[in-house]
């Protein structure tokens, strides 16, 4: 694979910082980077000691040469590492501006970019429960990003560009809101608890699609925010909900244990098995083991049980519960929860 900078975590929407990053001409620089690249272009990034984020919004008007689009050599870090990531918030592969179409995805430019679609998706599945339209949206970002794009798309629910995800949750005119209201504006109490419920549902699809999870500070602690400014403010020391936390916590040690989650495909199955707008169901392939990983999640705040569950997945046999309650031949979803089942696919 082509040497090119690492390009995993993102400062802003990480909270890391720069260190012992090596880039023609200077050694030891940190946080932000302007670079200079032929044909008088300037490109800023971010970049920390494990990786860095190209702000691609600020390249999108390069003419379509590949002299200056060739981003080869333009970065390289001490070790020789392998991606470039680059902000583009619409469907990287088939993106117009400035009169032409964009070929992030060719193999000459990025690797892979942050996952817009894939948040938006998930925003509008906990809001508004239409899976179809979920399934969707992420059926066609699978299929039209190539398989390595796909493995190393950096799945977002919330950045220092947008509104904090819970407060997107709770009030779907958010963008619409004058700037004063935003100032000071909170989740009301009332409605607070649910919205956090449905934040771990938006929890749970992003770090179960394909992809790998990326966490802005403070959304796994509840923090709300509106548009910027307002979803910068500081940490909540002492104030955090520790059982978002907790939560958010064992999805990273969940994801962590199944290698499906790694790099398997993914098929959904809930047109299938299940015609439930409550659910979203698909499995994960497995490509390091012998068995697929069926993920079946819950929206809503019914549990659901799925009875005759080896006759409506009928693809697959030998299921066997990975996490969550799976017996007699019956899955039971928690409200807004999650049960994972292991089986293997009837080829």
């Amino acid at each position: 694979m082509r040497k090119l900078m690492a390009f995993v975590a993102a400062v802003v929407a990480m909270g890391a910082f720069a260190e012992d990053w090596v880039y023609p001409g200077t050694k030891g620089d940190t946080a932000t980077r302007e670079v200079t690249v032929p044909g008088g272009w300037t490109l800023s990034c971010y970049a920390t000691k494990s990786g860095g984020k190209l702000n691609v919004n600020k390249i999108v008007g390069f003419p379509d040469e590949p002299a200056v689009l060739d981003l080869s050599g333009t970065f390289v870090d001490s070790k020789g590492a392998e991606l470039i990531l680059g902000e583009v918030w619409e469907d990287a592969s088939n993106k117009i501006s400035h009169g032409g179409r964009r070929r992030y995805l060719l193999g000459d430019q990025l690797d892979s970019v942050m996952n817009y679609p894939f948040a938006c998706a998930i925003l509008a599945f906990v809001r508004y429960g239409v899976a179809e339209r979920f399934m969707e949206a992420v059926v066609t970002v699978c299929e039209n990003y190539p398989k390595p794009a796909l493995d190393c798309l950096m799945n977002h629910i919330g950045t220092h560009d947008t509104a904090r995800i819970l407060s997107r949750i709770a009030d779907y005119e958010i963008e619409d809101k004058p700037r004063r209201a935003l100032a000071k504006h909170k989740i009301a109490a009332d409605e607070l608890p649910r919205a956090c419920a449905l934040l771990k549902t938006a929890a749970t699809l992003q770090y179960t699609l394909p992809g790998f999870p990326s966490l802005y500070y403070g959304d796994e602690a509840g923090m709300q925010g509106y548009k910027d400014p307002f979803n910068r403010g500081c940490y909540p020391w002492g104030n955090e909900d520790t059982e978002l936390i907790e939560y958010v916590s064992e999805l990273s040690r969940v994801r962590k244990s199944v290698p499906n989650m790694k790099d398997g495909k993914i098929y959904f199955m809930s047109s299938e098995g299940i015609a439930d707008d409550r659910l979203v169901a698909f499995t994960r392939t497995g490509f390091t083991c012998e068995k697929d990983c069926l993920v079946i999640i819950n929206r809503s705040g019914d549990e659901v049980n799925i009875q005759n569950f080896s006759s409506r997945f009928n693809l697959f046999t030998d299921f066997e519960p990975l996490y969550g309650k799976f017996e007699n031949d019956t899955a039971v979803i928690p409200p807004y929860g999650y049960t994972l089942v292991s089986a293997k696919f009837i080829k």
